[in-house]
């Protein structure tokens, strides 16, 4: 041993629980047992953390010492290929090498002897080659879907039985082409994702939309199945036939700030015209109509944090806005009103923060505990408007705020624009509301920041600092990690955390018409309610009768419904544990919405080398069909299906300033080949519409993936079913709970029920 530590990194640590990690090796439960007898060899006390992992069984029948590894990682798949596709360990000898050298080891020879299998195989993959005109093709079905129907017999397909005659199973796969075999990649595409009449000849191949192109290509690129470097001025020009000129500018700014544009100048350029008309009716002039219009777009540019004159270097610009660059606008509401209304533990707790907002006092933060309903978000406004302060309205989350990245274990001090820079340094008070989702270290990340921009070695640089929050509801979500994990990675465990004064407040506002339901909530959250025959290690809850439902989605948005009162849907919701049961339920809502247009938006998959560059060689490996089917979280699914009408939910903070924030629920109000029309229904900017462009969205920083994964679509998703995380700090007025599996994460259940305002609006299945 050196340093404590063998080549093999024994001993290990101690552990309470196993930790099935998704990558390198899981960590074993090992307890620390120091009152039990333990035994020495060569002078080193040996315990739990030497045991190396084992199974008893396999020790027993092969009498011999075997270490077992859990595999967990999708990536160990490629390791353990490797390793049955390389064969026995062997040697030739001879004077040539031949082909028919072989050597049998005693293994291989009693394996044969019993007559073991050699290889396993579920499915019979059949390889569809792929070819150009002239060639055989079929009919009615994706063309990898034919051999789940027809077998090629006699020179010809014919249909196939329910059972084939040897009770195989087939699966259909077009082989691989390259990128650079241009004509065939992108028939390739083509087929992937045309069927019906429209894949029944290779004439009909080339045609889209009732128009014929030359290539093969030219379909997939208007087809939206390939990038096209038109496609920001096709949207442009999509938008500008119907959009008023200020909702132009803003798609213009969209544009520039998330989708990299090769020339935003030229886009300005070619549709200067549309933008510029209502200053023309306002009596401007042309030149100064231009002006004008610049300043609206710098200033929203600056808005979301971006250099201006990065994306626009106008020459012999001048700047004749008579508006402050800020990025924050004013809210400033009745003082008496919201003040007066305020209880006795909001009350409380508003005077003594309001006092320290203008005092010299070491103690300025502080942290609101209460349940969902209990009016933290009353007292928050309260105190803006006490101080008639600049806010951005509705809110902007942690990370965006202060530039953080999802995995806080890359930095210790995030980089921060200019513009950021000086908006954070003009902070006096910090609200963070659903502060206990947030991990502790984005917390002490947050304080550094403060104490480096204002250069006062205090406590968040000297600004009141005021959390909110249950913790009752979801905590930080580590992957995979243990119940100890989770806990130590809540701000309780922060090293800032005892700054924080608590004030409680435990009258549920929100539920104060039904008392009763009140209560039963909380006796939830703090596991009070509990089947007495079930152990109290797997959580449980009887739920009254009148709760159930057979059918959640009728109870909660009807069996059919048209779009014309589909703006009471946007206080109803479906919430899921799981993503996948979201995306199931949100297809059938979709279904029952009827007599309105709709449409089918294939996104462009594909894999980016380190330097954001398409990974052709990679592509040839992983096809893109593979990437089709993949939905990791925060990710709008590739197929999108939307109609008219329906309730959808931003997935990118496109443009806080506007209401344009991760999570915002939307209707679609119209939508074209490359822009869709939404009008927000919640919020402070409900009512107003916007238009949105498709962006490129990545995974670079999900690490159940091998390989950097970007998909080019719309960055929304249904919203009539959401996950339980998504909805905390929500009220609805109808609220679903489905569960096909029971919840997984602390507070999962209790965040749910508690979304609703009383018992009659709340249904389980």
């Amino acid at each position: 041993m050196v340093d404590g530590s063998c080549s093999k990194n024994f001993p290990k640590a101690f552990c309470n629980e196993t930790d099935v990690s998704t990558d390198g090796y899981s960590i074993y439960r090992r307890r620390n047992n120091s009152n039990e007898t333990h035994f020495t060899r060569n002078n080193i006390q040996v315990d739990n953390r030497f045991v190396v992992p084992y199974n008893s069984f396999l020790s027993l029948k092969y009498n011999a010492h075997i270490n077992v590894e859990l595999c967990s990682t999708v990536k160990a798949i490629k390791y353990i290929n490797k390793y049955i596709t390389k064969g026995y360990d062997c040697a030739r000898i001879g004077v040539q090498v031949n082909a028919n050298d072989n050597v049998e080891n005693s293994q291989e020879a009693a394996w044969h002897l019993q007559d073991f299998p050699i290889h396993g195989q579920s499915h019979n993959v059949v390889m569809l080659s792929i070819h150009l005109k002239d060639d055989s093709s079929a009919h009615q079905y994706l063309y990898q879907d034919i051999p789940n129907h027809y077998v090629f017999k006699n020179k010809k397909w014919v249909k196939r039985s329910t059972v084939s005659h040897y009770g195989e199973k087939t699966i259909g796969r077009i082989i691989s082409v390259s990128p650079r075999d241009v004509d065939l990649y992108h028939l390739r595409l083509i087929l992937l994702s045309v069927k019906g009449p429209d894949a029944t000849s290779f004439e009909n191949l080339k045609k889209f939309n009732g128009q014929t192109y030359s290539t093969y290509k030219d379909v997939a690129r208007v087809s939206g199945l390939i990038n096209d470097s038109n496609e920001w001025h096709n949207c442009m020009y999509e938008a500008s036939s119907y959009m008023m000129p200020k909702c132009l500018r803003s798609l213009l700014v969209i544009i520039i700030c998330h989708c990299n544009p090769a020339n935003p100048l030229q886009l300005f350029e070619d549709f200067k015209e549309n933008m510029i008309e209502d200053f023309i009716q306002q009596g401007n002039s042309v030149e100064k109509s231009l002006k004008l219009s610049i300043n609206d777009i710098k200033m929203e540019i600056h808005q979301n944090g971006f250099d201006f004159n990065q994306f626009l270097p106008f020459p012999n610009f001048e700047d004749i806005s008579d508006r402050e660059n800020n990025l924050v606008n004013c809210i400033v509401e009745d003082n008496n009103l919201l003040w007066n209304d305020l209880n006795s533990d909001l009350l409380l707790a508003a005077d003594t923060i309001f006092k320290l907002l203008v005092g010299l006092n070491l103690q300025k933060c502080f942290y609101l505990d209460g349940p969902g309903g209990s009016g933290k978000t009353f007292l928050y406004r309260a105190l803006i408007q006490s101080i008639a302060a600049s806010l951005l309205p509705g809110g902007v989350t942690c990370l965006l705020a202060f530039s953080l990245p999802l995995d806080l274990s890359t930095i210790k001090f995030p980089r921060l624009s200019r513009v950021k820079k000086e908006f954070l340094k003009s902070i006096d008070l910090l609200i963070w509301d659903e502060a206990p989702m947030a991990p502790g270290t984005a917390l002490e990340i947050v304080d550094l920041i403060f104490r480096d921009l204002i250069g006062v070695q205090m406590p968040f640089g000297g600004n009141v600092v005021v959390l909110g929050g249950d913790f009752r509801q979801v905590m930080p979500v580590v992957r995979k990690g243990s119940r100890c994990a989770i806990i130590a990675s809540t701000i309780k465990k922060s090293s800032v955390w005892p700054l924080f004064q608590t004030f409680r407040l435990k009258r549920n506002m929100r539920a104060i018409t039904d008392p009763n339901f009140s209560k039963w909530l909380l006796d939830i959250g703090d596991g009070m309610i509990h089947l007495p025959e079930i152990p109290k290690s797997q959580f449980s809850v009887e739920v009254p009768i009148s709760l159930i439902s057979n059918d959640i989605v009728t109870d909660i948005f009807g069996s059919s419904f048209t779009c014309a009162g589909v703006e009471k849907f946007s206080r109803r919701a479906i919430l899921c544990p799981r993503n996948e049961d979201v995306r199931l339920i949100n297809e059938r809502v979709l279904i029952n919405l009827n007599n309105v247009e709709q449409m089918s938006f294939y996104a462009i998959d594909s894999i980016k080398n380190d330097d954001g560059v398409d990974d052709h060689d990679l592509q040839v490996n992983i096809p893109v069909e593979f990437l089709n089917t993949l939905n990791p979280p925060g990710l709008t699914p590739h197929k999108l299906n939307l109609k008219v009408g329906c309730i959808v939910m931003l997935l990118r903070n496109l443009s806080v300033n506007k209401g344009l924030r991760n999570g915002t629920r939307m209707i679609l109000r119209a939508f074209r080949q490359n822009v869709l029309q939404l009008e927000i229904i919640t919020g402070t900017f409900s009512g107003t519409v916007h238009f949105i462009p498709r962006i490129s969205l990545d995974t670079s920083n999900d690490p159940a993936l091998p390989f950097n994964f970007v998909r080019h679509q719309f960055p929304v998703r249904l919203a009539y079913a959401m996950t339980i995380n998504k909805s905390q700090g929500q009220t609805f007025d109808k609220v679903g709970l489905y569960l096909s599996e029971p919840c997984f994460s602390h507070g999962q259940f209790y965040t749910g029920w508690s979304r609703a305002t009383e018992s009659n609006g709340l249904k389980i299945q």
